[in-house]
């Protein structure tokens, strides 16, 4: 198949994203299709794929000068998508805001389009900021977001609850929703020796490392990590809290620390590149995802951390969110009341104080994933609902 790649992200940074479209793509092109793909701005390295476009620019001084960069960028991208169209054998994109770019593409050039969607992007501006420019943004979006839903041939969601959300409020036939989660990379994310990995690191051996990794934003709710630090160091000293990762939650988390007794505990790491990712995971004892109530119960959680953690073979001590049952069901970890401090806190005891257990954990982590979370397995998937789509006759739907 000749499989056209759409996405309008910025890719010029480390993000779950990033790590999930390269993952998808290298798998894809290995079973023998051809991917053109297509980017608004950043670039993937080392992508194999038989054509990819990019626009980087660098900002500057002045608005008219920014302005004219965004636009340009904006208009090659669009270029690029009309010039590379007519070759594909289907559509793929993953970003709500093409939603009518891509309808008005489908029946000038007669192309099935296939939606992943992996959250809500209206929610999410809700979460990040409150002033009434994002708010009216957030109601622009929810248009978006109806058009690339409803007009879209197949649609991929990444958990059950967006796909009950789509059959719901969108009226989506059930057979044009798959649910396919996210996957992690088992050869790259393995377990290796604890000592080698805090020795490559430069870390003190002697302490217990908690960690997680991530983009910092409201909904990953490592503040109620940050609240859980003292007692954790109060029953445990010697333990201290690694943050991987960047975000707009990074300066607040630090203020936050710095007003408690546990502010020397942390350490961030900043961004560091994905292959360094498996190094700071395998370091550490305990791996946390603190996810909030609020974005996440509603949409459900297909995390790539979550599968990073357990295929490094390290015990998971997530929130009680939904499509994260695995952990309670195949004894991967602990599941928590979210936006509970003292929770959170008694989990990460409780498995430091107990290595057997944390063993345990992990291994049974590293089995769940080899067996469900492969990017071979999830590429497959997705390439069988390419096919399915391709196949599928026209059913003229209109907006």
């Amino acid at each position: 198949m000749k499989i056209l790649f759409i996405v309008y992200s910025d890719l010029s940074f480390e993000t779950g994203q990033k790590t999930h479209i390269k993952e998808l793509i290298q798998n894809l092109e290995k079973n023998g299709n051809s991917i053109t793909l297509i980017c608004r701005k950043g670039y993937i390295e080392g992508l194999n794929v038989s054509k990819s476009y990019w626009y980087n620019y660098s900002k500057v001084n002045n608005f008219l000068g920014n302005l004219f960069k965004y636009l340009s960028s904006l208009i090659l991208f669009f270029f690029r998508i009309v010039t590379n169209i007519k070759d594909a054998d289907i559509i793929y994109f993953r970003n709500y805001k093409l939603g009518f770019f891509i309808a008005f593409l489908k029946r000038i050039f007669r192309k099935k389009t296939i939606f992943e969607a992996n959250g809500l992007e209206s929610l999410e501006l809700q979460l990040s900021e409150t002033n009434i420019l994002i708010k009216t943004l957030s109601k622009i979006y929810k248009l978006t977001e109806m058009i690339a839903i409803k007009d879209s041939d197949r649609i991929i969601s990444v958990t059950e609850n967006l796909k009950d959300i789509f059959m719901r409020k969108y009226r989506i036939e059930e057979k044009n929703i798959v649910v396919i989660n996210n996957g992690v990379n088992i050869d790259l994310f393995k377990p290796m020796e604890t000592k080698k990995a805090i020795a490559d690191l430069k870390l003190n051996e002697n302490n217990y490392y908690v960690c997680f990794t991530g983009y910092l934003t409201p909904w990953q709710g490592v503040e109620y990590l940050v609240k859980a630090a003292p007692l954790v160091s109060k029953a445990i000293p010697l333990t201290k809290f690694l943050i991987i990762g960047n975000g707009p939650m990074k300066k607040d988390l630090k203020n936050l620390i710095s007003k408690t007794i546990a502010s020397d505990k942390f350490i961030f790491t900043g961004m560091v590149p994905h292959e360094d990712v498996p190094k700071y995971i395998n370091a550490s004892d305990v791996c946390v995802a603190p996810f909030i109530r609020e974005r996440n119960e509603k949409i459900g959680l297909s995390p790539l951390k979550i599968y990073e953690y357990a295929a490094c073979g390290k015990p998971i001590i997530t929130s009680i969110i939904p499509n994260l049952e695995f952990i309670e069901e195949f004894n991967t970890g602990i599941m928590v009341e979210s936006c509970m401090p003292m929770k959170i806190a008694s989990a990460i005891i409780e498995l430091l104080k107990n290595p057997k257990l944390r063993l345990e954990m992990g291994e049974n982590g590293r089995e769940y994933v080899e067996k469900n979370h492969s990017w071979e397995n999830i590429a497959e998937m997705v390439e069988k609902v390419c096919e399915d789509t391709i196949k599928q006759k026209n059913n003229g739907k209109i907006i």
